[in-house]
């Protein structure tokens, strides 16, 4: 056996090619940090770090200042002495400086709409962790931006939720259950031979129609069906069998 054996490091994706776009811009930064710290052996020196993230600038924005940065490189006029410079001078060009303020602004006004809880919570949580938001004031604004019928019946819980986690978890698992009671719904409606529309979370925008009383409304109503040999009443008065037919007589 060798005495000492090469440690093979782990492959890892290379980062998207890069176009300038504001959104794109961390995921950016972070995908080249991930590759460059775990393929150290690419890179021995801090050149080849700079020239391989330009490399991934090709398009828009993006490529128009890499070749403006590689045109003062070939003049012996070097920009940057490391990475590290060039990904926040990157940062500082395409990112979001006022980031905080952005996530703030969008924590406040993602509304769950038609959207499963599922996902409205996956991107409220990435909004508030980066906005900042922690404790009862993120309580409020998740409550907020809820359908108002989920809200209400979250809020009639024993015991309420009090955590923003238990709020999330609460909130998946009821709107699962509306998911089953709709569907059921339907399906039944279908073999009883009749057409009902599906149960729908009510919106909270507008005049709720009948049909969008969320939460606030029964699963299933109950109806008496009328009896065997009984006639339903149609609303019109009954004739007597064994009255005259005084109109077919005068004739």
């Amino acid at each position: 056996m060798p005495s000492s054996s090469r440690i093979r490091e782990p492959k890892i994706a290379t980062p998207l090619p890069f176009s300038g776009k504001r959104d794109d811009t961390e995921s950016f930064i972070n995908g080249c940090c991930l590759y460059m710290n775990g393929q150290k052996s690419e890179f021995p020196d801090e050149d080849t770090k700079i020239y391989w993230i330009l490399l991934y600038m090709q398009t828009g924005s993006a490529k128009t200042w890499r070749d403006y940065i590689v045109a003062l490189i070939y003049k012996g006029q070097q920009s940057f002495s490391t990475s590290d410079k060039l990904l926040k001078e990157i940062n500082r060009k395409f990112g979001d400086t006022g980031k905080r303020t952005t996530q703030s602004l969008k924590i406040r006004t993602i509304q769950q709409g038609d959207r499963s809880v599922d996902k409205h919570v996956q991107e409220f949580e990435k909004a508030a962790l980066e906005a900042g938001y922690e404790g009862y004031p993120l309580v409020v604004e998740f409550k907020r931006l809820l359908n108002s019928g989920l809200r209400r019946r979250l809020t009639e819980l024993q015991p309420m939720p009090v955590t923003i986690q238990q709020w999330y978890d609460e909130a998946i698992t009821m709107d699962c259950q509306w998911k089953v009671a709709r569907t059921e719904e339907s399906f039944y409606g279908k073999v009883n031979g009749t057409v009902r529309k599906p149960l729908q979370h009510d919106q909270g925008q507008g005049q709720a129609s009948s049909s969008q009383q969320g939460y606030q409304q029964q699963f299933f109503r109950n109806q008496t069906p009328p009896q065997h040999g009984q006639r339903q009443n149609t609303g019109q008065p009954q004739r007597d069998p064994n009255a005259m037919d005084v109109d077919r007589n005068q004739a």
